[in-house]
């Protein structure tokens, strides 16, 4: 299945951690994903992404002016603020991306990106195996 927080705004923030373990915060997030498996589609509470097996694969997106701009990562650790405003990630980039469900945005994969200030907008794709 393929889910995605739904958002408005870009802010969010990337902190490199030691071991190239970086921390991603999305905020502004509405409090649904919408959920795919390919036959129909869902939203549901934001909260049930805490019902999923960690670790996950995720496609960071950047757009701004000159396109978008895809980082595959793997999610191990999240947690929602109070009131589910605010997502925060604990993720290590991914050197290739071996699975199908996030495929459709392999053709735009960048190295995992520090700098970006020029986007404006920012989204997650989660790949839910089940």
């Amino acid at each position: 299945m393929l889910t995605y927080p739904q958002k408005v705004g870009n802010s969010h923030s990337i902190l490199q951690e030691t071991g190239g373990m970086m921390v991603i915060t999305i905020q502004d997030l509405i409090p649904y994903l919408y959920v795919s498996d390919n036959e129909k589609s869902v939203l549901s509470p934001v909260e049930d992404l805490f019902g999923y097996a960690t670790p996950l694969n995720a496609a960071l997106v950047f757009s701004g002016p000159d396109g978008n701009s895809v980082s595959f990562i793997e999610v191990s650790n999240l947690s929602l603020s109070e009131g589910g405003r605010s997502l925060t990630l604990e993720v290590t980039p991914l050197l290739q991306y071996t699975g199908d469900i996030l495929k459709s945005l392999e053709s735009e994969n960048d190295e995992m990106l520090t700098d970006t200030a020029g986007a404006t907008r920012t989204g997650i794709f989660l790949e839910i195996i089940e």
